[in-house]
């Protein structure tokens, strides 16, 4: 078929494997839960050297009964990432999770983990998270992300330098990095002149272009990252509509974007991000974004079957051409894509029934460009 050529096969390496002993399971914090990861004797995977991996969580620990002391298998996943691949044999050492955060001694919540298929008793499904608000191993994790290529991209920035400007109180928040000067970073351990004014160059030169899209998500409020903040933007395109929109505080304003719950609008309406929003605006002027202007009437398409690309690939096209891509048939749908006319799916059943159009992949691609 078009998409799976009955000719081919693909071949997969199997993981290399190395026999290691486990010396410790250190916590780190991230913007708001701890993660495990485990660290070993190094072991030489694929030409690099290995001695740490993540071990997710705490409900990974218990179904692998891992502790301190275990030998256990190594392996780097898609020659990639390591992991610990499970215990040859066990010390007989017991383990716990930590009570208190490893970076401010705060005591440590938890709360149940969603959708995890790991077969443990439902009181060790958890995760363990941070509730202080000033916490400097979560500041360190969320400017971190807000550098990151997911924001705004700035490189050579560490997260040792990052902790380092923290601990001497350099660098209180997000925006502080901005206030930064070439002086700051000369006076970390490791940075020469040259490497400091490239490091200040690279925070400086974050702030240019930045599309509206990536400033919410460089405000640094977890769960409001790029995908809410394209909806925001395709929504209100400039920063002073979405300023009036979450000042207002009316939640329903939000939930009607599709893609938008009632969490997320009530993190949009909080104080946090108000004040996150309005504190970037002082060193980013973002980019607008543009009106979608289409001279036609938008149609609304279904795909049913497996086509010759993802459906992602489809997707993009239909919204380029100033049409949607939707997710069920209903009246208002234009057309059923499909690789199968003759389909009995569900979503093929009903486009039969209220008439709808029932296109070929060619069929799509023709409407696209004509």
């Amino acid at each position: 078929t078009r998409h799976h050529p009955l000719n081919a096969f693909a071949w997969k390496a199997e993981d290399e494997q190395h026999v290691t002993t486990l010396r410790k399971i250190n916590w780190t914090v991230g913007r708001e839960t701890l993660t495990p990861v485990a660290e070993f004797d190094p072991v030489e995977i694929d030409g690099t050297t290995v001695k740490e991996a993540s071990l997710g969580n705490w409900a990974i620990i218990k179904s692998m009964n891992l502790a301190e002391g275990d030998t256990i298998l190594v392996e780097k996943r898609n020659q990639i990432i390591p992991h610990v691949a499970s215990v040859i044999m066990h010390s007989g050492n017991t383990v716990s999770y930590p009570t208190v955060c490893p970076c401010c001694h705060t005591k440590l919540s938890s709360r149940p983990l969603v959708n995890t298929k790991v077969d443990v008793d439902s009181t060790d499904k958890i995760e363990l998270y941070c509730s202080n608000p000033e916490c400097k191993g979560k500041l360190s994790a969320n400017i971190n992300y807000v550098f990151s290529k997911k924001c705004l991209n700035a490189k050579g920035i560490s997260t040792s330098a990052i902790d380092k400007l923290i601990e001497v109180g350099k660098v209180k928040c997000i925006t502080d990095m901005f206030d930064l000067a070439v002086y700051d970073f000369r006076e970390l351990d490791g940075f020469s002149d040259k490497k400091s004014v490239s490091t200040y160059n690279s925070i400086q030169n974050s702030r240019n272009k930045v599309p509206l899209s990536k400033f919410i998500a460089s405000c640094g409020i977890m769960s409001i990252g790029e995908d809410i903040g394209n909806m925001l933007s395709d929504k209100y395109h400039t920063y002073e509509n979405i300023l009036s929109a979450i000042t207002k505080g009316n939640i329903e304003e939000f939930t009607s974007i599709k893609g938008i719950g009632n969490t997320y609008a009530c993190k949009l309406i909080s104080n946090e991000f108000i004040n996150a929003y309005k504190k970037l605006r002082e060193y980013i002027t973002p980019i607008n974004s543009e009106p979608k202007v289409s001279d036609k009437e938008s149609k609304s398409f279904v795909i049913t079957g497996e086509l010759s690309e993802p459906r992602s690939f489809y997707k993009k096209l239909v919204e380029l051409n100033g049409d949607k891509m939707v997710g069920s048939v209903s009246k208002s749908t234009y057309a059923l894509v499909t690789d199968n006319p003759d389909s009995n799916s569900s979503k093929a059943k009903k486009a039969r029934a209220l008439g709808i159009k029932i296109m070929s992949e060619d069929d799509l691609m023709a409407y696209l460009t004509k």
